[in-house]
Formats: structure tokens, sequence, C-alpha cells
């Protein structure tokens, strides 16, 4: 684990009353997930599937479908045990290797662990990403592991409607997942 420093902050508010204020409005909050395996403190239930469920929740409460996202953010933590696991993951969503998937953000190996702010970190440079058109290439990784179950990325989408999947899994099995879009008119 390789610990990081970093900091982010959102300010989230009631859209009409934000529109009416004339504020600068970032992301559109649409739905989010959370489940919690309650297993182990420093590993995920790798044979639960709740760290999908999480997933299947936000995308429920957000009222879109997996081939709606035009990016997903996962935690990305680049170990092997954990990369499978979440791969098998996001395999449960977006189909198993072949299939196409949203572009992807991976942002775990610029920040490191940060102890509980990465995923805030990770949604906050992933809306700044979406806004200005441009989607960096993931960092520290040099060879995509070829087992992993992952989608072929399908072009990004630059244009002024996206949708964000951010998902995250921490400590004692903690899964979440949130749905942003573009605030729109």
């Amino acid at each position: 684990m390789v610990l990081g420093s970093g900091a982010a902050a959102l300010v989230l508010e009631d859209l009409e009353t934000a529109r009416a204020a004339g504020k600068r409005i970032y992301a559109e909050w649409l739905g989010g997930g959370f489940t919690s395996d309650g297993w182990k403190v420093t590993l995920p239930d790798v044979a639960s599937g709740r760290y999908a469920d999480a997933m299947r929740q936000a995308l429920k409460s957000a009222g879109i479908r997996a081939r709606d996202v035009t990016l997903l953010t996962p935690h990305g933590v680049g170990t092997g045990l954990y990369d499978r696991f979440e791969a098998a993951s996001l395999a449960e969503i977006f189909g198993n290797g072949g299939t196409e998937w949203p572009p992807m953000m991976i942002l775990k190996g610029a920040v490191g662990h940060t102890l509980g702010g990465c995923a805030l970190i990770e949604t906050v440079a992933s809306i700044l990403a979406v806004n200005r058109g441009s989607i960096p290439a993931s960092t520290q990784c040099s060879q995509l592991d070829a087992s992993l179950p992952l989608g072929r990325p399908r072009a990004a989408e630059h244009g002024a409607k996206w949708v964000l999947l951010k998902t995250t899994n921490g400590f004692a099995g903690q899964n979440g997942a949130i749905v942003l879009s573009s605030a729109g008119p």
C-alpha cells in the first residue's frame, strides 16, 4: 500500500436552488448504492457479489442502464486479488471480456491510498475531467493483466452530456457506487 495525500470537497445543493442563485453546477447526483460485506477488515468478500450489488443499486436509483454510462471510475487498487475481484464485479454489470465498456479513468496510482479521501478525490477529478472533455491515462499501469475479464473500452464521448459511475470498495468491505451526470439545462 502506498500512502498518498490529497483533499477534495463537494458542495451538495438542491439543483433548482443552485440554478436560481446562478451558481456554476459541475454535476448532478442521479443515484447511489451502498452495501457492506461485514467480512474482514482488510479484504473484500470476493464471493459475496455485494460490490456488484452496490453498482446495480446505483444504476437503478439513477434510473439508467449500464450502457448509459459514459465514464467509469473504479477504485483500481492495483493488487492481484483486488483487481480480479473488482474486474469480476464490473463484468457482472458491463458484461464479460469482449463486450464494450465505457472508458475508464483510474487514479489510485496517481493519488495513492489516502485512508478515506481517495474516493472523493477520484470523484472530483472525474467530474473535472469530463467537464473539460479529457480523460487522463491511468498512471502506474504498464501492463494490464490479460486474465482480468475486462471489456473493450468504447470510444470516449467528448460532448456536453455525460454520465459517470464512480465505484469504491473500502476496508471492512464497504462498497459504494454513485452515478453523476452533466447538469444539463
